[in-house]
């Protein structure tokens, strides 16, 4: 019996300690997307931008190509700034916030997007369950900022996608994560008040 407690004592050990290595690997990786997004963000136009780009496609493997489309999210209610890829891979997933349907414009139509409800507070879509109606979420990019206001929330199963369609006159964004426990989803919805 007393071998069983030991074993069991070990593996717990184990798995706290992998978690621990995990998370440590995840805050890395967002230190250092956070510094180049920075970087973009500041840059003159001198040429910097193509090693800041080179930077960022070599050390998160993410293609240039997209990296030139790439938008910033930003709700400042739950503090949340991220970066947003264009393609919803799995290894983009790991690093960002990406668009659920390729090659979305911003102020255009249902601008969908995904991304983990990370075991890291903060991190990603971790929060989005604290998102109020009325709160603000921008987004801010090549075809310049815009801003909406959330109009609902709730709780879906996996299988409720029609919160991802378009209604016909209406822009709008979406804004998609799991729920703690991965069975139901938490979809956040707005409406465009600004374009600057």
């Amino acid at each position: 019996m007393r071998k069983i407690g030991g074993l069991l004592f070990l593996v717990g050990v184990v798995c706290l300690l992998y978690s621990y290595h995990i998370q440590e690997k995840q805050k890395e990786s967002i230190n250092q997307l956070q510094s180049v997004l920075e970087a973009i963000r500041n840059m003159d136009n001198t040429g910097r931008s193509e090693s800041i780009k080179e930077e960022l496609s070599s050390s998160f493997n993410i293609d240039k190509a997209d990296i030139k489309r790439l938008i910033i999210l930003s709700i400042p209610s739950i503090e949340l700034e991220a970066p947003v890829l264009p393609e919803p891979t799995q290894e983009y997933l790991n690093v960002a916030l990406t668009q659920i349907r390729k090659n979305q414009v911003p102020g255009q139509g249902n601008f969908t997007i995904a991304g983990h409800n990370s075991v890291v507070y903060g991190r990603h879509f971790n929060r989005l369950d604290e998102i109020k109606i009325g709160d603000q979420i921008q987004l801010e990019g090549k075809q310049g900022k815009f801003v909406y206001q959330v109009e609902s929330k709730k709780i879906i199963k996996p299988t409720d996608v029609d919160v991802l369609n378009e209604t016909p006159g209406k822009r709008e964004i979406t804004l998609i994560t799991c729920t703690k426990s991965g069975a139901k989803r938490i979809a956040v919805k707005g409406h465009i008040i600004a374009n600057e």
